[in-house]
């Protein structure tokens, strides 16, 4: 991208039903740009962001089947175009969900 670019001027849009999550930006030459030993602290701070990116997503994902599964339950808010759900097959599409990180 070009040294001008405005991050604040991203924008990110998804079709209705899919939630766009965390967004982050890095600047990369800013990393290159320090001495050593700051540079050395904004690698490990982003390995960690990194581990700690999909335990964030698994969370999100775990509290959007929480709320599926309450209007579900609750049976009078649930909109006509949920079908009901089998158990059995939910149980396998959340290990299905797991397993892929």
């Amino acid at each position: 991208m070009s040294a001008n670019f405005n991050v604040d001027t991203v924008r990110l849009q998804a079709d209705a039903g899919i939630e766009v999550g965390h967004i982050v930006t890095r600047d990369l030459a800013r990393a290159d740009s320090l001495n050593p030993r700051q540079a050395d602290l904004e690698r490990q701070i982003q390995a960690l962001q990194d581990q700690i990116a999909p335990t964030d997503a698994d969370y999100k994902g775990a509290q959007l089947v929480q709320a599926y599964l309450e209007r579900m339950g609750s049976g009078t808010d649930a909109p006509e175009y949920l079908a009901p759900i089998d158990p059995k097959s939910m149980l396998g599409t959340l290990g299905a969900i797991r397993s892929r990180g």
